[in-house]
């Protein structure tokens, strides 16, 4: 990857590709594109369409790059949407188990006691709750409303300001059985071996993933570094051994487990249409050639 650390200007940074040997059909375009898109982030995408030696592939164009953008650009939104699906309906299952097991009152149902003994990060939890409602309770209105008028924040109203990542820990810290309750809330499918643990690994990658998402980060190939999905029915139908256990594949798998089926199907639907707009607009690679390299197939 060439040094991008120094200032280039579009008409230069046109020449580096060049260079390289990418083809620039349309050099005003490009250069509108540059000006619009962050160079340091297109050099990521470019990777896909180089060979070992860090040249273009033969045949490889910028507009092909664009498209690639656009497509990951696509999907993060695309995975956004179902993910904030998924988020609400954890905060449900929560809310029914911890409101009517534990009160309604934060000073009750973040008691040290409702939670697992033997899991060491049950005070860190809590407390990264307790901060989350200094700093953001008296921005929200729901949260304020209900502390300046009643003296406590019940949780259905507390989840308006938690994180999926908050709710990613508050679920690893439940007890087993109140952890098991959550997951039977959760899967629309039959339950799977080991549930809990297997949820708790989709949660992994959906936090993980929702993360990347948000902050914009490149998730064409997308790896979790250590979640991993354990075998499951549809693994059975994979060829390769490899894929579908910490990637996109892991994800598209674990909706299928608790989404809706209206809502899985409609999102894959969607992705679909994607694939098939970057395929069409693509020149070097087809449909199957991008499945390979987003690692779903």
């Amino acid at each position: 990857m060439e040094d991008v650390k120094v200032y280039k200007t579009p008409d230069q940074l046109i020449e580096i590709m060049l260079a390289k040997g990418l083809t620039i059909k349309d050099k005003k375009k490009a250069k509108k594109i540059l000006t619009e898109v962050n160079y340091f982030i297109l050099t990521y995408y470019s990777e896909i369409l180089k060979d070992k030696n860090g040249r273009f592939i033969k045949g490889a164009t910028f507009e092909e790059l664009h498209q690639i953008y656009i497509f990951d650009k696509d999907i993060k939104m695309l995975f956004l949407r179902i993910l904030l699906d998924i988020e609400n309906e954890f905060k449900t299952a929560l809310n029914e188990l911890i409101s009517t097991k534990y009160g309604y009152r934060e000073t009750a149902y973040l008691r040290d006691e409702n939670y697992d003994k033997h899991n060491p990060h049950v005070k860190r939890c809590i407390h990264n709750i307790e901060s989350q409602i200094d700093q953001y309770g008296k921005k929200n209105e729901a949260v304020a409303y209900y502390k300046d008028k009643y003296g406590y924040i019940p949780f259905w109203v507390l989840t308006k300001i938690l994180t999926l990542g908050n709710v990613k820990n508050l679920f690893d810290i439940l007890r087993p059985k109140d952890k098991l309750q959550v997951t039977k809330h959760i899967y629309d499918l039959e339950l799977p071996t080991n549930p809990v643990e297997t949820l708790q690994e989709m949660l992994y990658i959906f936090v993980d993933l929702r993360n990347k998402c948000a902050h914009d980060e490149f998730v064409f190939d997308y790896k979790h570094s250590h979640a991993m999905l354990p075998p499951l029915k549809e693994h059975k139908s994979i060829e390769n051994p490899n894929i579908g256990h910490n990637d996109l594949l892991a994800f598209i798998i674990s909706l299928k487990y608790v989404c809706q089926y209206e809502v899985y199907t409609n999102f894959l639907e969607s992705f679909n249409m994607l694939l098939d707009n970057l395929d069409q607009a693509s020149t070097l690679f087809d449909k199957d050639d991008y499945m390979r390299i987003l690692s779903l197939k």
